[in-house]
């Protein structure tokens, strides 16, 4: 079990608990809820349900990470010397003047190796922006548009006599639909004792701040769009 799951098992616990001796005690008063105990309750259920999500996405990511590593073949790793918290810090102090975090490819079967950063960023915007755990992801190598076939009519098929010829049947399309693509942006300020404080998550704080303002802004196009 992650030390991520672990911490999500011991809240949900302790709302769990917490929700128990909030009905524990609306019994002992006679079963009668006050408009304050119900919202207690409420919040407590919102967060062991929350915990639960977290759990399950958790694990979910798990697996796919366990099958994308399986897959990657004749990879190599040539430095683990840094994590990602020592190189924000090593930047913010001027030991390096910048690093990227891009995701590895394995030589012969392209299988992206994710870093853990970037992995922290999707899973924080998928929990605030349901659509991105469902959506079709599609990559484009430079931001270009794309151009979209699709079908207006499928192959149709026909009960056929013995020794009757058989017809013809094609699928018709429609006229290209154009995906065009957008870049979100997103730039958080840290003060350097932050940054520097060795107790701070930095690593997981950044996660958080970027993935629910790519998650919420996405959400927001996608479901609203721009009237245009």
């Amino acid at each position: 079990m992650s030390d991520f799951i672990a911490k999500q098992v011991d809240a949900k616990a302790k709302a769990w608990h917490e929700a128990k001796e909030l009905i524990d005690s609306v019994e002992a008063r006679g079963g009668v809820w006050s408009g304050e105990d119900e919202a207690k309750y409420a919040s407590l259920t919102a967060d062991i349900n929350k915990r639960n999500e977290l759990i399950e996405l958790e694990q979910r990511e798990a697996k796919t990470s366990e099958a994308i590593a399986k897959a990657a073949v004749n990879f190599k790793d040539a430095s683990v010397s840094d994590n990602e918290s020592d190189i924000l810090r090593k930047m913010a102090m001027g030991e390096m003047r910048g690093h990227e975090f891009r995701a590895i490819t394995g030589s012969s079967t392209g299988a992206p190796v994710p870093t853990s950063f970037y992995n922290e960023i999707v899973k924080v915007a998928r929990l605030v922006n349901p659509l991105l755990e469902y959506a079709t992801v599609i990559n484009t190598a430079s931001g270009e548009n794309l151009q979209i076939p699709s079908q207006s009519a499928f192959s149709t098929a026909a009960i056929v006599g013995q020794g009757s010829s058989i017809g013809t049947s094609e699928p018709t399309f429609n006229a290209f639909t154009t995906l065009n693509a957008y870049k979100f942006s997103a730039l958080s300020q840290l003060s350097r004792e932050l940054v520097l404080d060795a107790g701070v998550d930095i690593v997981g704080f950044l996660a958080e701040q970027f993935g629910n303002a790519f998650g919420f802004a996405i959400g927001d196009k996608l479901v609203n769009g721009t009237g245009t």
